[in-house]
This record gives structure tokens, sequence and C-alpha cells, in this order.
């Protein structure tokens, strides 16, 4: 897998100081440009995230996702593919962008 979707937000990027944690996945073998960091917790996430999904699934690649524990985060963002997934293109079912603090709550409920 090529595809890195990295949730960690700012404090979690200090662990990899050294060499930095874009340069450690360049050197396990990811492409800069397919290396996507996003933190869940800022407005916008939902958006950053599906479009980072449709651009692994429009290349035809697998997306390795990545946060602190795999457990919250990971999760939120299995849930959204999940729910793409199982909703019809034609349904007048809309997924609204959920706000930083559904994030939140929902990873306090995991």
């Amino acid at each position: 897998m090529k595809h890195m979707l990295s949730l960690l937000n700012d404090e979690e990027y200090a662990f990899y100081a050294e060499p930095g944690y874009v340069e450690g996945l360049k050197k396990a073998g990811f492409d800069q440009s397919n290396i996507t960091c996003i933190n869940v917790f800022d407005a916008g996430a939902a958006d950053k995230t599906e479009a980072a999904l449709a651009a692994a699934k429009a290349a035809g690649k697998k997306l390795v996702l990545h946060c602190s524990g795999g457990e919250g985060r990971t999760g939120v963002v299995l849930a959204q593919v999940i729910f793409r997934c199982m909703t019809p293109s034609n349904s007048n079912l809309r997924l609204n962008a959920p706000s930083p603090l559904f994030y939140s709550l929902l990873c306090a409920c995991l």
C-alpha cells in the first residue's frame, strides 16, 4: 500500500520529531504526493477525508489509515466509508459534514 491518510493532531506529530513524520513515511516507501495529513478536530476535516478516500478509490489504490491508537479516529473514517458505500447515489439522504465536536464526542464514546 502506498497511500497514507494520517489522522494525527499537531501534538502527536511531535512524537515523530526525528526524522519527521512525512520523512519517515518517505523512507518507508511512500511518495509524498500520496501522503495526506488531516487533523480530524479541524473544521472541514470530514470533507478532506472524503476527498482523500475518493482520490485513492479513483486511483484504484488501497489506503492506510493512521491515528494514535487506531480506535477512535480511524473508526470514524471507516464509518464514513461504510456510510458512503451503503448510501445509494440516487438517494435523497445526504451526509452533512460533522463538526469537530462530533469527532470529539464520537472518539470519547469509542
